[in-house]
Parts: structure tokens; C-alpha cells; sequence
């Protein structure tokens, strides 16, 4: 048996070209403080595993990461790593899910963390009985273990559901956002395309009708928020939006629950939407961040990324096709500040690659940082700007790898972590970088 709870799986932490498999027991045993020339702090892997699709939250200097890892043939099983130094050295990795079902993640909906007073806790999605779920755990109060899993929703609800994203109050009451299907019409799975070519709009497409048997099965966002005690408050957010692209949830100064998706407009234009949830509303409005005119019968599997400041602003990233001789797919962000009215849109991309699967976080000084991948010559590489606190202009796009996907970005005292998968495939492991 292990000496610790924490000690309960074999793992690896590497830090920069150094290796260190973590077998002694004690706190503060097997941890490597070294930086490396490059910047990188920290590497996370199960070994024997295919790692990946990571989530990174912080809260001072408490930085957590979770992710999946998968044995050969088999499904993920999914992992939590806790930093007590502000994501300089972690904690060995915990298993979270239990046997209750059997885990699933994918690069757009991972396992997501969040932080508060009483501990991590963690949400992915779940196979069990031939039915998917979207279920959670919480840790104890020292986040050395996780306890047992639970249902989020209902149970035994018909349709598909996944591409959660959580957030906590302070008093660790979670507030989780998914798509759910429960109120879909039967019809085969077979029927919904998603990952499709993406299509750029064009005036012979613009008001082209959308073939009924071509729409995906519906999907609706739901939100819940769940008490430490379990009592939980679900509504519904938003009817009919687009299926396979992740949510995502911020909480406001006032406990109010943020909430961004794709939405599914007239036409089946594919445009950002967001509401917002005061604690004990039974509705939402939706606001529609930019009319993008992007239309498109499937789902382009790449959703937004949200997060809120200290005067309630909302701040999104997203990605979008854009019309040209060649269609590109391109990052835009967009800012209310009242919550409702969003300024225009302005690209962070360069053009350069074809960049996805962006996150966005405030930074240590109130400005803020995008991370997003993209294809470049002969691998995906992962990208960042900063816009600095009071500035009216992004900085020039650097390059945080050149062999990494599904960036994941937290805010710190300091600055900002990344977390992404490196050089994706059997050997992939999760790098974590500090960003000042």
C-alpha cells in the first residue's frame, strides 16, 4: 500500500530534460525546483499512459491541473495534480474518477477544475449502463484525495451530453454548464455530423435552408449549481445550440454565474452567445457576442472561452471561419462591459496558421492573456498575446512550443499559467509554463 493517498498511482514530473519517477513517501519528497532555459516549470505524466486534454485553475499560490491518461485500448481514467508554490512543483497525481462509470474526455470537453476554500473538485464526463453522464467529485480539504463521484443532473436521462465547464464561489458551492440532450428527438446517431470542413459564408450560402435531416440532434446548455451538501439548482440556459463545441463558465464579483456557448441562429449561423445567471434564477437572457455570418450545417467542434473581471466586464475568445479566396478560420475577442454590450470584434491570430482551441484569462496586473494552437509548417504549435492591463493594443504573438495542442490558461498573482499537451501521442505529457 501506499504511505499516502496521494501516492496512489505510479507518475512522472519532469522538468525540462530531467526525469523523476516519484516513489518515496512524505510530503515533500521526490519534488524538482529547477527551472529550465525554456521557461517550461513543470511536466505531468502517468507513465505507460497516453496523456492529455488538461484543465488548469489557480487560487493564490494553489494551482491545480487535471487530465486524462489513458492505457493502451482501454478509456482514460482521469487525474489531478495539485502546485503549493504557484505551479513551480506538484503534488504526485490523484486518481479521481471511481468505478461508478467509465470516463470519456476529448480535447474539446476535458475534465475541468475548480478551486475554492473547501478543496478541488473536478467534472468530466461518464459511461455508465450505455447512458452518458456528466459527473463530479470533490477532495478533502487538504486535496490529497478525491471522494466519491457524483451524477451532476438527473439520472438515466435519455441523449447525449458532455463539454462541461465548472467554476466555484469561494465557499465551494460549483456552478457547472453543459450541453444535454435529454430533450432531442430519437432519431440515429449516425444522422449528427460534426468536425465537418468548416464553410466560410458567401452570398450563395447566406440564406441557404438548413435540411432538417442534416441538423444535429438538439442540445440545450444547462446550468447547475451544486451546494457542498449536495442540494443542487439546475435550469435551463439556452434551447438548441450547437453540438460539440465546449462551454464555458466564469463566476462575478456578485456570485453570478457566466455562462458562453455556440449558439445556433436563423440560418444556422454558428455565433457566440453568453448569459448571465443570478444565484436562484429559474431563466437567462442570451446575448449574442458577434454576428459572425459563419454558416455551417454541423458543428465546428471548437468552442469559446470566457472569463470575468473585477468590474463585471466579460471577456471572450472565440474562433470563426472568415471569408476570403481561401476561407480561414481565425481568433477573435470581444469585451462588454456592462455585461451585454459587446464592443467589436478584433482578431488576435495573425493569419498565419489555422489557429483553434483558444483560452483566455485575466492576468496578475487585471490585463490579459490568449492562448490558442494552430497548424504551422509541419506540426501544431501553440500561441499567446498579452493585453496588458490599460493597454488598447494586443502585443506581438510569440510562441510558447512548437509541438503542443489544447492550450489551457489560469490566472495568478504574478501573471498567468499555460498548461497544453506536448508533442500529442503515446508519449505526450502535460507542460505547464509560467507566463509574466
Amino acid at each position: 500500500m501506499p504511505c499516502l493517498r496521494r501516492r496512489s498511482a505510479p507518475w512522472t514530473l519532469i522538468i525540462g530534460l530531467g526525469c523523476a519517477t516519484l516513489t518515496a513517501c512524505g510530503p515533500d519528497r521526490g519534488r524538482l525546483d529547477a527551472r529550465p532555459a525554456d521557461g517550461v516549470q513543470a511536466s505531468l505524466a502517468i507513465p505507460g499512459r497516453t496523456n492529455g486534454t488538461p484543465s488548469i485553475t489557480a487560487r493564490g499560490d494553489l494551482v491545480a491541473v487535471a487530465w486524462s491518461a489513458a492505457l493502451p485500448d482501454q478509456g482514460p481514467d482521469i487525474f489531478a495534480a495539485l502546485s503549493r508554490d504557484g505551479g513551480r512543483t506538484f503534488d504526485a497525481p490523484i486518481k479521481v474518477n471511481d468505478a461508478a462509470a467509465s470516463a470519456r474526455a476529448t480535447g474539446e470537453q476535458p475534465p475541468r477544475i475548480a478551486l475554492s476554500v473547501t478543496g478541488a473538485a473536478v467534472v468530466w464526463v461518464a459511461r455508465r449502463e450505455g447512458r452518458t453522464e456528466v459527473r463530479f467529485a470533490r477532495s478533502n480539504a487538504d486535496m490529497t484525495a478525491f471522494g466519491a463521484s457524483a451524477i451532476v443532473h438527473e439520472q438515466d436521462l435519455p441523449g447525449a451530453r458532455g463539454w462541461a465547464s465548472v467554476a466555484a464561489e469561494d465557499n465551494g458551492r460549483l456552478h457547472v454548464a453543459w450541453l444535454d440532450g435529454r430533450s432531442a428527438d430519437p432519431r440515429p446517431a449516425a444522422e449528427h455530423v460534426h468536425g465537418a470542413t468548416p464553410v466560410a459564408p458567401t452570398s450563395s450560402t447566406a440564406s441557404a435552408p438548413v435540411s432538417p435531416s442534416a441538423a444535429p440532434p438538439r442540445q440545450d446548455v444547462m446550468l447547475a449549481a451544486i451546494d457542498r451538501d449536495g442540494r443542487t439548482q439546475e435550469i435551463l440556459v439556452a434551447a438548441n445550440v450547437c453540438f460539440c463545441c465546449k462551454t464555458s463558465v466564469a463566476m462575478t464579483a456578485s456570485a453570478t454565474a457566466a455562462v458562453a456557448w455556440r449558439g445556433i441562429y436563423p440560418g444556422s449561423f454558428r455565433d457566440i452567445a453568453v448569459a448571465q445567471v443570478p444565484a436562484g434564477a429559474e431563466s437567462a437572457d442570451e446575448v449574442r457576442v458577434s454576428e459572425d455570418g459563419w454558416q455551417i450545417n454541423a458543428c465546428p467542434d471548437d468552442g469559446p472561452s470566457l472569463t470575468v473581471d473585477e468590474g463585471g466586464a466579460l471577456h471572450v475568445l472565440w474562433p470563426t471561419m472568415i471569408p476570403g479566396a481561401k476561407p480561414q478560420k481565425a481568433i477573435f475577442y470581444a469585451a462588454a462591459q456592462d455585461g451585454r454590450t459587446f464592443a467589436p470584434r478584433a482578431r488576435v491570430d495573425t493569419g498565419t496558421g489555422s489557429p483553434a482551441h483558444p483560452s483566455l484569462t485575466l492576468s496578475g496586473d487585471g490585463g490579459l492573456v490568449a492562448a490558442w494552437d494552430e497548424i504551422g509548417e509541419s506540426r501544431t504549435r501553440v500561441r499567446m498575446r498579452r493585453l496588458p492591463y490599460g493597454a488598447t493594443s494586443w502585443t506581438p504573438v510569440t510562441t510558447l512550443t512548437d509541438h503542443g495542442t489544447y492550450p489551457t490558461l489560469t490566472r495568478t498573482p504574478s501573471g498567468a499559467l499555460a498548461a497544453w499537451v506536448d508533442k500529442p501521442g503515446p508519449t505526450a505529457t502535460i507542460k505547464i509554463s509560467e507566463i509574466k
